[in-house]
């Protein structure tokens, strides 16, 4: 169903046409609460400003490694969207705003005046043809989601008080924990990566927009996430990993500030999610509860597609209305295994009209 934006949030309001080659999309905010003494599974609800918008077209240079998009009437600053540890702190992507591959992502290496390079990470992209509509936006990285310690428990001693952990998201399996750990230091006044001796600064890791982070209060003193940004009016494209061998666990989330039921989701509807028959195990979605203070969480729901419905593991009856995918979180999608291994494309339809 889709729901008029204007109804959604007060706080939401249109942003005007920006100068430069930027229309940006309508602003706003969520607050996310983490409990105290407890890891809460968080993940942001909203972009930050796009920097530019354009019509571009793909060229391939490697075959599914990397990929030239070149916009017309663009004038850019040669590597304005490079990263630099020392002079240019943002990590860039480009976002597929139209045509059949809306919704994708694809990393900015480099760029020249008119053109920007791209890590196409494997992705197939000849469905994207001329002139489409692109977006450049900036990651969200711990420096700017936790913005001098904001929303965390700052460590002052050996204890870490608040610590943010990032899914691991290239292993194989099920129950695959954590690929690594930060945390706020009061004394060097940035973010630091667990068991790091060096201290080097981590203020620009990136927090990609389609998976979630943990945030673990080790103290018993909650905070919050204000996440301010720009509204994804697009629908969201997000792939599924498979293995032969078994069971494997995607941590993924949706960038929506609005509630998003089952079925609205497009789960099912895009093929993405495996039904469950008599003789066919199927997917399994993996839910968490953020309103219960646990360290080490475990999902505390998991659903299935079986007869036609959603169904709840341990319920009965119908829950395609079920609202699971609330602002500010994530899920696990635990897909069945595959004869060939292959990913299952996710297609989030935009909950509302703008």
């Amino acid at each position: 169903m889709k729901i008029p934006f204007l109804l959604l949030l007060a706080s939401w309001l249109p942003t005007p046409l920006l100068a430069g080659g930027v229309a940006d999309a309508p602003t706003g905010f969520v607050t996310i609460t983490c409990l105290g003494k407890s890891d809460t599974i968080v993940s942001m609800p909203v972009t930050r400003p796009t920097e530019y918008t354009g019509e571009g077209t793909m060229s391939v240079v490697t075959s599914g490694s990397v990929g030239t998009v070149t916009f017309s009437g663009a004038s850019f600053t040669a590597s304005q969207f490079k990263y630099d540890s020392s002079s240019q702190t943002n990590t860039y992507y480009l976002f597929v705003a139209g045509g059949d591959k809306e919704g994708s992502y694809y990393t900015i290496t480099d760029n020249d005046t008119t053109s920007v390079t791209v890590n196409l990470n494997g992705d197939d992209v000849s469905a994207i043809t001329a002139d489409t509509e692109m977006k450049i936006i900036p990651y969200w990285t711990l420096g700017t989601v936790f913005a001098s310690g904001e929303g965390v428990n700052a460590t002052t001693g050996s204890t870490e008080a608040t610590q943010i952990l990032l899914p691991n998201n290239t292993g194989t399996g099920t129950n695959l924990g954590t690929s690594a750990t930060y945390f706020y230091s009061s004394t060097t006044s940035t973010w630091l990566l667990d068991g790091d001796s060096t201290q080097a600064t981590q203020d620009d890791v990136v927090l990609y927009p389609d998976t979630y982070f943990i945030v673990r209060n080790k103290v018993s003193t909650a905070t919050s996430i204000t996440a301010t940004g720009s509204v994804v009016t697009n629908q969201l494209m997000l792939a599924l990993t498979t293995q032969t061998a078994g069971r494997q666990d995607n941590a993924v989330a949706i960038t929506r500030p609005v509630a998003v039921t089952l079925k609205e989701s497009g789960l099912v509807s895009s093929g993405a999610f495996t039904k469950t028959t008599a003789s066919t195990p199927g997917d399994k979605l993996l839910v968490f509860n953020n309103k219960k203070a646990k360290l080490n969480k475990a999902p505390a729901k998991t659903y299935l597609y079986k007869n036609g419905a959603w169904r709840l593991v341990g319920s009965s009856g119908n829950h395609n209305t079920d609202a699971i995918f609330t602002p500010g979180t994530g899920v696990l999608i635990r897909k069945a295994k595959t004869t060939d291994g292959s990913s299952a494309l996710w297609i989030n339809p935009a909950p509302f009209t703008y």
